[in-house]
């Protein structure tokens, strides 16, 4: 039972790249929820109903405006940040600009597959990543195969360079 862990904590709100207030889309199936709207044919390919869509306000902060209250008691953070946010990892991410240096890893979702409006391509982001000073160092396919046999999407490790981005 996770409130039986004094060290584990949850907060009612999700993080990205600004602190502001939100739109979550929920579908049939919880795993498939996101402040994007999921596409047509990502919904018929991964076999999500939509007619039953609903949505909630929620709150969204950036980790940088929560971090003195998550790492309070915590001298010197090493960070291992694992993102999972339906299509908007590389938001989250930012949203901890200020405080990467901390931040030793990275899990995030990359997609193959862009199935929501407005997702990041991998490409994209992995970009990014290379270009906020991390290199990825395993790439993990997730989910079942599609109707094209395409996995979806990735985890990637990331750990931190010491190698300068190219520009």
């Amino acid at each position: 039972m996770l409130s039986a862990d004094r060290k584990w904590r949850g907060y009612p709100f999700g993080l990205a790249d600004r602190d502001t207030a939100a739109t979550l889309n929920k579908y049939d199936q919880g795993e498939m929820s996101s402040l994007l709207t999921l596409r047509d044919e990502g919904a018929r390919a991964y076999e999500v109903g939509t007619d039953g869509r609903a949505t909630e306000e929620i709150q969204l902060h950036k980790i940088d405006t929560i971090w003195d209250e998550i790492t309070n008691g915590v001298e010197s953070p090493r960070v291992f940040l694992k993102t999972d946010a339906q299509g908007l990892d590389t938001a989250v991410v930012l949203g901890a600009i200020g405080h990467l240096q901390y931040v030793y890893g990275i899990q995030s979702e990359l997609p193959v597959a862009e199935i929501y409006e407005g997702m990041v391509p991998m490409v994209e982001a992995l970009q990014l990543y290379r270009k906020l000073g991390f290199i990825p160092i395993g790439f993990y396919p997730l989910g079942t195969r599609d109707a094209y046999g395409l996995a979806p999407e990735f985890d990637v490790i990331f750990k931190r360079s010491h190698i300068p981005a190219a520009h």
